[in-house]
């Protein structure tokens, strides 16, 4: 397998060749293929959705309801982004509470008011 070792900041992504073994000629040169790969999973996977996500100069991160209805910001680590929802491989635990679209202004220590329900979280 080969990249080229530089991600297109507009789309995101990364040109690869892989080499696929072809014995019986069914792969024409120069035609396109669905590949689909099986990666394994260790443990469970946590994910949020991208639009939890902040873009700050520090790395991405994500607002999270602490005890007392106060914000704290945390940098996360992404593994892969699916488009709607990123995975997380560092910074959040399941059971954490994460603001989804958070204003940019949102500070951490900050006071929210979090719906009865849980659907809604603004700040105060």
């Amino acid at each position: 397998m080969r990249t080229a070792n530089a991600i297109d900041q507009n789309t995101r992504t990364l040109l690869t060749e892989v080499d696929v073994p072809n014995p019986d000629g069914r792969l024409l040169p120069g035609a396109y293929a669905q590949v689909h790969f099986d990666v394994p999973v260790n443990g469970s996977r946590l994910s949020v959705p991208s639009s939890a996500m902040l873009f700050r100069s520090e790395g991405p991160a994500v607002a999270v309801v602490r005890p007392g209805d106060r914000i704290e910001l945390r940098p996360i680590a992404i593994g892969r982004d699916f488009g709607t929802s990123l995975e997380i491989l560092g910074g959040i635990r399941a059971g954490d509470r994460v603001v989804q679209n958070p204003p940019d202004s949102l500070e951490n220590g900050q006071s929210v008011h979090v719906a009865a329900d849980g659907s809604e979280r603004r700040p105060l």
